[in-house]
C-alpha cells in the first residue's frame, strides 16, 4: 500500500496501549518511518521493539511512500540462524558503540547529516577541494568502525540501537558515505565536477548506484535559487543523465553551517520558499536507481555560501517513537534473517537524523556486524 506525506496512518481506535507491541505503537513506528523514507527508494525494514514490522520505500519523484507488511528479500548471504551463530562463535563479528553530541537545536522537520558532529568517532572533515571528488572509507576520520574488510565474505548489520539524551523522537538512518564534492558554490553558471577519483562501492555492473544528498557546508544567504541542471552518470554507466527539474529542486535559503554540535542540514529538494526538504536525497531520471558520479550542476541564481554533494547509500533505518527522557530504540535484525543491511568492505558509516522537533540531544548508538 502507499502513504502520502502528511496523511495519517490507518487508525486503530480504542485499542489498549498496554505494551510497546500494541497495534497503536506499531502504527506509530511505521508512520515515523514513512515520514523519514520520503524520497528514499531503497527498501528499508522498520523495526519496533526488536522485530521487523514492515518495509518502507519512498519514491524519488513523489511524496508517496510504499509500505509492505512482509519483509522482501534484500540480501541473504546468511541464510539461517545457524549461519549467524557459527559466525559469532568463530568471532567473525564486531560490536561498535558510537556517540554524536548533536546538542545544538536544529530546525524542526529537517534532515541533518551528523558527519560534522563531534563525539565518538570524532567529527568528520570537509577537506576536499572545490567541485572535486573525494573518496571515503572506514579509515576516514569520522567513520563508525564495523570490523574492517572481510574479503570474499559478506558482512551484515544484525543489530543497532540509538539512545537520545533528551525527550525527542528522531528517525536515524545509518548510511555509507562513499564520495563527496565539497566547497561547491551556488551559481547560475554551469559548474563542472572534477572526477579524478571514482566511487569505490555500489557502482559495479548490476549494482544500484548511489544517492545524492545535498547539504549546507557553509552558511547560505537568502537569495532564492533552484537547480536548473544536474547531470550525472547513472547506475548502469549511462553518462550525462539529467535530473528532473520541474518540481521540488529548490535550495533552502539561510541555512546555518554545520558545527561540532549541529549536523549539516539537507537543503534540497524543496519547494520554493520551503523550510524543509522532501526527503534526504535528490530525484533521478525515470528508471535510474542511483548514480556513479556527478558531472555538472547549474542553479537558477547565485547565492552566498557553499554546498556539499554527498554520494551515499542508506543501509538501515530506525525510528525513536518513545518520547521519554532518555529515548531509546533497538533493532534486532537477527529476527528477520532476510533483511540484513549489507556493509561493504571499506564502508564509511555515519548517521543521518530526521528531526521532527528542534530539540538538541546527545545520541549514543551501537551497531553489531557479522560476516560469513
Amino acid at each position: 500500500m502507499g502513504m502520502m506525506l502528511g496523511t495519517e496512518t490507518p487508525g486503530l481506535i480504542g485499542l489498549p496501549r498496554k505494551s510497546l507491541n500494541s497495534p497503536s505503537q506499531v502504527s506509530r513506528s511505521i508512520e515515523a518511518a514513512c515520514h523519514a523514507a520520503v524520497g528514499i527508494d531503497v527498501p528499508m525494514p522498520v523495526f519496533h521493539d526488536g522485530r521487523a514490522v514492515a518495509i518502507v520505500r519512498g519514491n524519488a519523484r513523489s511524496p508517496v511512500v510504499d509500505v509492505y507488511e512482509r519483509t522482501p528479500k534484500l540480501w541473504c548471504a546468511l541464510n539461517s540462524y545457524a549461519d549467524i551463530t557459527d559466525a559469532l562463535a568463530a568471532e567473525r563479528s564486531r560490536v561498535t558503540k558510537w556517540q554524536k553530541n548533536a546538542t545544538a537545536a536544529g530546525v524542526a522537520d529537517n534532515y541533518y547529516d551528523l558527519w560534522a558532529v563531534d563525539g565518538d568517532p570524532t567529527s568528520g572533515a570537509y577537506a576536499g577541494a572545490a567541485l572535486t571528488a573525494v573518496q571515503f572509507s572506514d579509515t576516514s576520520a569520522g567513520a563508525i568502525m564495523h570490523g574492517g574488510n572481510v574479503s570474499t565474505s559478506n558482512k551484515h548489520l544484525i543489530r543497532h540501537e540509538v539512545l537520545a539524551s533528551a525527550s525527542t523522537t528522531p528517525v536515524v538512518i545509518i548510511y555509507d558515505r562513499v564520495l563527496t564534492y565539497e566547497a561547491c558554490t551556488i551559481s547560475a553558471s554551469n559548474q563542472v565536477m572534477t572526477n579524478g577519483l571514482a566511487a569505490q562501492r555500489y557502482i559495479g555492473s548490476g549494482e544500484p548506484g548511489l544517492k545524492i544528498m545535498v547539504t549546507c557546508q557553509t552558511a547560505l544567504g537568502a537569495t532564492a535559487n533552484a537547480f536548473t541542471q544536474l547531470q550525472y552518470t547513472d547506475n548502469s554507466g549511462n553518462t550525462l543523465q539529467s535530473m528532473p527539474t520541474t518540481n521540488n529542486v529548490n535550495v533552502i535559503v539561510s541555512a546555518a553551517a554545520p558545527t561540532t554540535t549541529r549536523g549539516a542540514r539537507v537543503v534540497s529538494p524543496s519547494l520554493s520558499g520551503g523550510t524543509f526538504s522532501f526527503g534526504p536525497f535528490m530525484p533521478l531520471a525515470t528508471g535510474d536507481t542511483g548514480v556513479r558520479l556527478i558531472d555538472n550542476v547549474t542553479s537558477s541564481a547565485g547565492n552566498t555560501g557553499t554546498l556539499a554533494y554527498v554520494l551515499c547509500f542508506p543501509i538501515a533505518l530506525i525510528p525513536i517513537i518513545n518520547g521519554t527522557n532518555p529515548s531509546l530504540a533497538t533493532a534486532d535484525q537477527i529476527m528477520q534473517t532476510t533483511s540484513f543491511g549489507q556493509v561493504k568492505d571499506g564502508a564509511c558509516l555515519a548517521p543521518i537524523m530526521y528531526m521532527p522537533t528542534a530539540t538538541g540531544a546527545t545520541y549514543t548508538g551501537r551497531i553489531d556486524t557479522v560476516w560469513g
